[in-house]
């Protein structure tokens, strides 16, 4: 298992495409390395793939630290190391999947250091009218606007240039999104998601 592990890193994940048809962002491909690095092959990697049991699995899950929601995602990466598996003749089809056969628990919100809830919400009539009151006369106005009226996230926001904008038509195309890549570091993905008017 830990050889395809290395060579899902290498030769996979770089150059795999999603549901829609466009690659993954880099933080979404970082985080996968990350999972890979940090779980799935120091638990498991000693396993040969076609050995892997659901109580491997379970055990590994035991040892993740973190909510729900990080069990859920080394449970489906390793899924997906199982898919690829099988599409690329590693293993026969019809084999068990031991991670789809795990179960990793009930969704529990997720609160931040301070017990405050992290879920996204819509805000109100109330606070969105305090929130432009509070940028009445910043920078960042025009960009709050764009995200409260729209839904654009702020690395959709970010990323405009002025031919995304057709006046005439009212509409907004957004092309591209930046996403933060590394501490420091922003790179602009060329990512289309859509018109909005």
């Amino acid at each position: 298992f830990g050889e395809w592990c290395d060579y899902v890193k290498t030769n996979i994940l770089p150059t795999s495409a999603s549901r829609n048809g466009k690659r993954y962002g880099l933080r979404t491909v970082e985080g996968y390395v990350s999972i890979l690095e940090k779980w799935l092959k120091p638990y498991l990697g000693d396993i040969l793939l076609d050995q892997m049991t659901p109580e491997h699995v379970d055990a590994m899950l035991a040892k993740c630290d973190g909510a729900v929601q990080s069990r859920r995602n080394v449970r489906n990466l390793g899924s997906m190391l199982y898919v690829q598996a099988t599409k690329r003749g590693k293993l026969p089809h019809g084999f068990l999947n031991p991670f789809k056969a795990v179960d990793v628990g009930q969704d529990e919100e997720r609160v931040d250091r301070n017990g405050n809830s992290t879920e996204a919400r819509v805000l109100t009539k109330d606070e969105e009218s305090k929130l432009l009151e509070a940028a009445s006369g910043q920078w960042c106005r025009g960009a709050i606007l764009l995200s409260l009226r729209l839904g654009l996230r702020i690395g959709e926001v970010i990323a405009l240039e002025w031919l995304d904008v057709d006046l005439d038509r009212k509409t907004v195309t957004v092309r591209h999104q930046r996403q933060r890549v590394a501490a420091s570091t922003r790179v602009l993905m060329k990512k289309h998601v859509g018109e909005h008017g």
